[in-house]
């Protein structure tokens, strides 16, 4: 199967983009760099390499910089704070200028070897290819655990095929997958999980994660938990309804504790109905409290993209090329300092 034709991207520009996103990876850069140049020598292709910096303590921008002054194939945005990985993959994907565009983390747990599987399924006629993990070496029990249980109700809230595949942030989109993921203004959601909930003609290609070599993962628990918030949230009523029938289920609850504490509460000896009321009002409140705070996150996500505020900001590019007829819009619109999921 032939692959379906895409947008013809700016005279000159790369073929593939391969967009990484760092936060304090200045020791892992120039490894990563190496085997991008390693996995992308036999293949007959013009490619360029985007480092998004969302806003490292370290010295990772400056490591970009060096590397696009020697290299013109490689680029570095710079973000003005840490926007999360989210924001600056979608940076990444706002400017990337290719055919279809891979992206990876820049902790070299994502192996650009697989690299060239990616893109044979893309020749083959994938609009999106996952990047599916085999092993996870170095990873607790409790953290595969927890990412069983995210991938299994993300299956559910999206209601997808139990054949589809799993997007991870190791995935290669085609340029009619990049154009449409900009359609979506969401300022808190899961773009990985949008990305599935598209249903574009999906592959999969399965690999080793690799061990951390230098650094330490800025995955937090925090983080996890956010991400799980936004996945809900952002694709489906089911909460709310949820709610809905808990509420009444504690209510026919809340009657009954009444009517038995009622019955009983003359006859049994040592019996408190006290107790059974104060119990019947902790459930009750207990759960008119966690009901009105779930609705409370639908609430500030529908405030935040009402503000439509810009997803990130950029503080500095390096290695774009110079202006003209076709590029000069985007150019100006990088120098410009912001970045906009609708452009």
């Amino acid at each position: 199967m032939k692959r379906a034709e895409t947008p013809e991207p700016a005279p000159g520009a790369a073929e593939i983009s391969i967009v990484t996103f760092a936060r304090n990876e200045e020791r892992n850069l120039p490894v990563l760099y190496e085997q991008v140049l390693a996995a992308m020598q036999n293949l007959q292709a013009s490619w360029e390499l985007i480092i998004v910096d969302d806003h490292s303590d370290d010295g990772t921008f400056g490591c970009a910089a060096q590397m696009a002054g020697r290299d013109p194939r490689v680029r570095g945005i710079r973000l003005s704070r840490n926007f999360g990985s989210h924001a600056a993959r979608l940076c990444g994907l706002h400017w990337a200028r290719g055919r279809c565009a891979i992206t990876l983390a820049a902790d070299l747990q994502d192996p650009p070897a697989v690299i060239p599987q990616m893109i044979a399924r893309w020749r083959e006629g994938a609009q999106l290819v996952a990047g599916i993990r085999a092993s996870r070496p170095g990873e607790s029990t409790d953290v595969r655990g927890f990412s069983w249980l995210y991938r299994n109700m993300l299956r559910q809230i999206l209601d997808v095929s139990k054949d589809s595949p799993d997007v991870t942030g190791y995935c290669l989109l085609d340029r009619k997958v990049i154009e449409a993921s900009r359609l979506f203004p969401e300022t808190n959601s899961n773009s990985l999980a949008l990305l599935q909930w598209m249903g574009f003609r999906t592959s999969q290609v399965e690999y080793d994660q690799q061990v951390r070599v230098h650094g330490r993962s800025n995955w937090t628990f925090r983080r996890k938990l956010r991400l799980v918030m936004d996945s809900i949230t952002g694709f489906g009523s089911a909460p709310v309804r949820l709610m809905m029938y808990a509420g009444l289920v504690v209510f026919v609850l809340g009657i009954a504790v009444a009517l038995f504490a009622v019955r009983l509460g003359n006859t049994a000896q040592g019996f408190s109905p006290w107790a059974i009321v104060l119990a019947a009002v902790l459930v009750l409140g207990g759960a008119q409290m966690s009901m009105t705070g779930l609705l409370g996150e639908y609430l500030w996500r529908t405030l935040a993209d009402a503000r439509r505020r810009p997803q990130y900001l950029i503080e500095d590019t390096v290695g774009f090329p110079a202006r003209s007829s076709a590029a000069g819009g985007l150019i100006d619109q990088i120098e410009s300092g912001v970045g906009q999921a609708t452009q």
